[in-house]
């Protein structure tokens, strides 16, 4: 009973380990953001002081929008700092941080889109656009894809993208009432392919994950029943490298103070008939080396 409590603490151990390791994974990751966001702000700088043809009220929208580039770096920077100093005694802020930071860069997109859209003044109408304008549109990409540095949730990771995509959709069917219903179908639809691809995505990540938990689970399983077993049991590969040895062969090899050179250990036996045992012919294949009778060492 004891060493099923000490296996159940051990896993969980393991568990917090991992959960941790993925944690300090992403918030290392989410120092690319802060070259973006620091690009993304030169840029807005050189729209408005060095772009000939810009609307003032795009030039305004611009501005508006450097501050949050600014807020999202920091916030980068800060949690990457404090990671580093406290350890892991901030991941649990990691949920409110994240929304923080779903908020501003939910809202710096939208004042950027509408920059965009404004982009030269309205002496048409509807507006006519430069040809640096497109750029306002191709950017959903890498703003899309960015949602997986702030959130893990895939419905979360759906609501820029959908407000972007409705804000685009309220822009159209003001100035060209007549599409409405052709505008609406073809908004509504790249909304649904967005929230399908997001919602399948997380699915095969759980998957995956999933998998690799219930194989890490079984191999703790084997483990802990090989470690049970009052046997010397050594598992190697078909080129001789160990892959597992129980706790009670480390005590015989401990013993003869061989634990820290197993091959060592070989060349002190004598008198030794080895039987194997292996259903594969793959040289990858991991079998057991059974020998018997008793080990006799010189």
């Amino acid at each position: 009973m004891q060493s099923l409590s000490s296996q159940h603490e051990n896993q969980q151990l393991q568990n917090r380990d991992m959960e941790m390791g993925r944690y300090e994974a992403r918030i290392t990751a989410r120092l690319c953001v802060i070259f973006i966001a620091l690009t993304q702000a030169g840029l807005r700088f050189m729209a408005v002081f060095a772009q000939p043809g810009v609307a003032t009220t795009s030039k305004i929208y611009y501005l508006i929008s450097i501050p949050f580039l600014i807020l999202i770096s920091a916030i980068v920077a800060i949690e990457y700092a404090l990671y580093k100093k406290k350890g892991s005694k901030i991941a649990k802020y990691s949920p409110f941080v994240d929304f923080l930071f779903l908020l501003l860069f939910t809202a710096e997109w939208i004042i950027t889109l509408y920059a965009a859209l404004v982009k030269v003044s309205h002496k048409t109408d509807p507006p006519s656009y430069s040809v640096t304008a497109i750029f306002g549109f191709t950017s959903f990409g890498w703003r899309t894809l960015f949602q997986s540095f702030i959130t893990q949730c895939w419905w979360l990771k759906a609501i820029s993208p959908t407000i972007a995509v409705g804000l685009v959709m309220g822009y159209v069917v003001h100035y060209d009432p007549s599409q409405t219903l052709y505008t609406l179908i073809r908004g509504i639809l790249q909304v649904l392919y967005i929230i399908v691809l997001f919602y399948f995505e997380d699915r095969i990540r759980l998957r995956m994950l999933l998998a690799n938990v219930q194989q890490e689970k079984w191999m703790k399983i084997n483990e802990f029943i090989l470690n049970n077993i009052p046997e010397n049991i050594m598992i190697f590969d078909r080129t001789g490298e160990t892959k597992f040895i129980n706790d009670y062969c480390q005590a015989f090899l401990q013993k003869y103070q061989c634990a820290e050179n197993i091959k060592h250990f070989f060349t002190i036996i004598t008198n030794l008939v080895q039987q194997t045992e292996s259903g594969s012919n793959n040289p990858s294949d991991v079998f057991l080396i059974i020998y018997y009778p008793l080990i006799k060492i010189d």
